[in-house]
């Protein structure tokens, strides 16, 4: 297997903190729940998708959640 490379790394970190952000200014929303938890768990996956390539499964239902909520 070839190692992930460092650009995609990078990117999924920032991609991962950005989502942390999204979750701490759900705060204030009244249906802030829902929010939480799809920016929750779009972190989770963009912080373990470059350890672990099995979250790409992860990733890809969450995408697909939050487009068909869209």
């Amino acid at each position: 297997m070839q190692p992930v490379p460092r650009w995609f790394t990078f990117i999924c970190w920032v991609l991962a903190v950005l989502f942390a952000v999204f979750v701490a200014l759900q705060l204030n929303d009244p249906d802030r729940i829902r929010w939480m938890v799809i920016y929750g768990a779009a972190a989770l996956s963009c912080a373990l998708l470059p350890a672990r390539k099995r979250v790409a499964v992860l990733a890809v239902v969450v995408g697909l959640i939050a487009a068909a909520w869209g």
